[in-house]
């Protein structure tokens, strides 16, 4: 039964990288992850940045609307960090594929996760900014611009500081264990696509008086999740190993 769900998600996601062995990681039962490294990066990044961002509302700040006043109020400095973790992933990728230098895993694993934890600042800060158009769910804290940025200085530091503890304790502790993570952070990272692009198109015709509108989320939601589901079958399919073959190819 494992087998058959391993098999599975591995046709299904080979549609989202080129899966070669050489560049990604293994389970402790010589599983090879869905992805390569630099993507198993991106995908937990992404999920990591929405889990610290609620670990830090729940236990230190205590104050729901805290974080989100500074990821608002301070976009353009999470949005340049995100820029600099983009140069460096980018960077490594293409240096390596150049063969300007040698690169591992490890260095993949790391710019992947430093690039889409940020990229999750960005995706909250659009939900925040939706949500207060669309539904006005949240309270005038929210356009409070009086946050300062010695305050938001220590929230990012703090922020980078799990990042860089989740990498390190990860790579010496539970890595073979992230196989199981994986799957989940990467349907929560297109679930989160998704839901944004709903939105936003929700957004642009709200303000039309039709009975029917609140059904637009759901249909639009629904026909996006199939649109991808179609793309990674049609991909895994068609696929099958022509990258790794080229790839043995090119290495030869």
């Amino acid at each position: 039964m494992v087998e058959r769900i391993y098999n599975f998600l591995f046709f299904i996601f080979s549609g989202l990288c080129h899966q070669i062995s050489e560049r990604s990681f293994c389970s402790i039962g010589g599983y090879q992850f869905f992805v390569c490294s630099r993507d198993t990066g991106t995908y937990i990044g992404f999920l990591l940045s929405f889990i610290i961002i609620f670990l830090l509302s729940k236990f230190l700040y205590k104050d729901k609307n805290y974080i989100n006043n500074l990821i608002s109020n301070h976009i353009k400095i999470i949005i340049f960090l995100f820029l600099f973790y983009l140069f460096l992933f980018g960077i490594d990728g293409i240096t390596s594929y150049l063969k300007l230098r040698e690169t591992t895993n490890y260095i993949r694993y790391f710019t992947g996760l430093l690039m889409a934890s940020h990229l999750g600042l960005i995706f909250k800060y659009f939900e925040l900014s939706i949500n207060k158009a669309l539904y006005e769910q949240l309270d005038n804290s929210f356009n409070n611009k009086n946050s300062s940025k010695s305050d938001f200085i220590k929230f990012i530091l703090l922020f980078n500081f799990l990042v860089l503890i989740f990498y390190l304790t990860s790579l010496y502790i539970f890595l073979p264990y992230l196989i199981y993570l994986l799957p989940l952070s990467i349907f929560f990272y297109f679930y989160k696509i998704i839901k944004l692009i709903t939105d936003l198109i929700y957004f642009q015709v709200s303000d039309l008086n039709n009975k029917y509108l609140n059904l637009l989320p759901y249909i639009v939601f629904t026909s996006l999740a199939f649109l991808l589901i179609f793309f990674l079958f049609s991909v895994g399919y068609f696929k099958e190993s022509s990258i790794v073959e080229l790839y043995q190819k090119l290495i030869k």
